[in-house]
């Protein structure tokens, strides 16, 4: 019996071992080659950015990094304000640090984010990288 992906070799160009594995039972030959690497950043100063958020500000996460970034400096349970995030990979990486997202694009990038996020009455904190495009 062939195999679906016999003689396909496929790049994943970030570390996934459960997408590597599920391409290989398959029979793909799968090459991991990651072009994205986070940094530490300054909790400190994150901390005291994410201070003031209240009831009527949101948190707009872009990115299963951010999630994490901002879990490391702050309980994500305990902020008081909705938290809008760019797809369902976030969205599964926020309800893993034990915070349900209030509203997920309904398509997983930042113009469509943009586009459907429900404004809140004051501020929307973006975290996002430093490099990510306008």
């Amino acid at each position: 019996m062939r195999s679906e992906l016999a003689g396909v070799s496929v790049v994943l160009t970030r570390d996934d071992p459960r997408l590597a594995t599920l391409l290989a039972e398959r029979g793909a030959r799968v090459v991991t080659l990651p072009c994205v690497w986070t940094e530490a950043l300054d909790r400190v100063s994150l901390r005291q950015a994410l201070a003031g958020i209240g009831a009527n500000d949101a948190l707009v996460l872009t990115s299963a990094a951010g999630v994490d970034a901002v879990a490391a400096a702050v309980e994500l349970r305990e902020l008081p304000c909705r938290v809008a995030v760019v797809g369902p990979a976030t969205a599964a990486r926020l309800r893993a640090r034990g915070r349900e997202p209030d509203q997920v694009a309904s398509a997983p990038s930042g113009a469509a984010l943009a586009r459907e996020l429900v404004l809140p009455e004051r501020e929307v904190v973006l975290a996002r990288s430093d490099l990510a495009p306008d």
